[in-house]
């Protein structure tokens, strides 16, 4: 794990359980003493939370996440802005406020001798926007840290998953270099108009650090490395399976991309039919619906029925099936029939028998296919993480109350 004061720390040979002792000692002995803020972060970096396969979680580690997720949870986010507005509503209408204001309006007064009454009002003004801009960043400042340690389980979940990526990676010889991750730091940079040290700047901003961004991209990208050199091998995509995601689309009915395969059952209303006859017809439509067993038997489910008829309409493109039942169709499963609809020559019933996609473009293709793939590899990853998790010895080195589910270290 990378931290803004300490290089990456050599793993410790296996079955010595105290091993974080000596990482705890060494940390401390590198801490600076500059400065009171220098120690209380290298005290910090210091505490060790938690153990993943002799890996030090520290204090800093998960403050320095939670800070991180405050910013970028859109959860998080929504908190904050609800905690602002009810704090900075609160310090506006404060005793401690509006003495300021009143003193600051005698103040203008005794040093403005003579100026007419529209510039002291615009003096006021000034002095007054810039005093509730100071109350509007803190409160800013204050809902960022009442975030933060409803943050800190989810910011030790993250890590010891990282930690588990990371050693998975590891094992298999896959790493990510530095230079990898600036590359995207720098993309993320660009996006929002900004260079990477003003980027970094920002993220200090709000309390977190961009080695905790570098952090989390290396440990994901080295995942997905690792699951793909693993487990390509196994994730095979075949055309039926490309042919069904293209159909599936929504992208499908626009495109004449699909072909259904139909069967359909006609109970026939001539054109001067009452409406009693046709409301007749529907529930006959509905009964028949009901008896609806499977796709081999549609042929067989009109005989004794009045005026009836049945045809197999074979493979129909969707684009030329009219609505409402082009979208009954597209949204039922196959082997079912659709509701009885009323149509031109009477109630109309559809039994959707099979589809067959249409073979898309190139692009259209490679999309779905990629879809697959990346379908396949995320059950391989989440099968892969649970047996990490069951071979690791994940232990507790200081009590928190986010530690609590962890067993200690002994």
């Amino acid at each position: 794990m990378l931290t803004p004061t300490a290089t990456p720390t050599a793993t410790a040979p296996a079955r010595q359980p105290h091993a974080w002792l000596g990482l705890a000692t060494a940390a401390a002995a590198a801490s600076p003493s500059s400065s009171k803020a220098k120690k209380h972060k290298s005290l910090s970096t210091a505490s060790i939370l938690v153990m993943v396969n002799d890996d030090p979680i520290t204090l800093y580690d998960v403050n320095m996440r939670a800070a991180f997720l405050g910013v970028s949870s859109g959860g998080a986010q929504k908190d904050i802005k609800k905690a602002v507005n009810a704090r900075f509503r609160r310090l506006v209408r404060s005793k401690h406020t509006i003495d300021v204001f009143k003193k600051m309006q005698r103040d203008i007064i005794l040093n403005n001798p003579g100026s007419p009454r529209a510039e002291l009002i615009k003096i006021f003004r000034a002095r007054q926007k810039r005093y509730a801009l100071a109350l509007q960043k803190r409160a800013i400042r204050s809902a960022r840290k009442g975030v933060i340690p409803r943050m800190r389980s989810k910011a030790l979940a993250e890590l010891i998953e990282e930690h588990l990526k990371l050693q998975g990676a590891k094992k298999v010889n896959v790493s990510i270099t530095n230079a990898e991750v600036d590359r995207v730091i720098n993309g993320i940079a660009k996006r929002n108009k900004q260079t990477p040290a003003q980027f970094a700047a920002k993220l200090r901003g709000f309390g977190s650090d961009i080695s905790t961004l570098k952090a989390r991209l290396k440990a994901n990208f080295a995942w997905h490395r690792m699951i793909n050199r693993r487990f390509g091998a196994l994730v095979s995509v075949n055309d039926a399976q490309i042919d069904n995601v293209i159909s599936s689309t929504e992208l499908a009915a626009s495109n004449n991309s699909v072909k259904l395969k139909l069967k359909r059952i006609t109970l026939h209303i001539p054109a001067s039919g009452s409406q009693g006859l046709i409301a007749r017809r529907l529930q006959e439509g509905e009964r028949l619906s009901h008896r609806f067993k499977s796709c081999k038997t549609v042929s067989q489910m009109t005989k004794g029925v009045a005026n009836a008829s049945y045809k197999d309409l074979g493979l129909r493109r969707v684009g030329d099936i009219a609505e409402p039942v082009r979208t009954m169709l597209l949204n039922a499963d196959d082997g079912q029939m659709t509701p009885p609809t009323l149509a031109s020559e009477g109630v109309v019933l559809y039994a959707l028998c099979g589809r067959r996609a249409v073979h898309g473009d190139d692009k259209q293709r490679a999309a779905a296919k990629g879809r697959l793939r990346q379908s396949e590899f995320a059950i391989l990853a989440k099968r892969h993480m649970r047996d990490l998790r069951a071979e690791a010895n994940v232990c507790r080195r200081r009590m928190t109350s986010y530690t609590r589910t962890i067993a200690p270290c002994f």
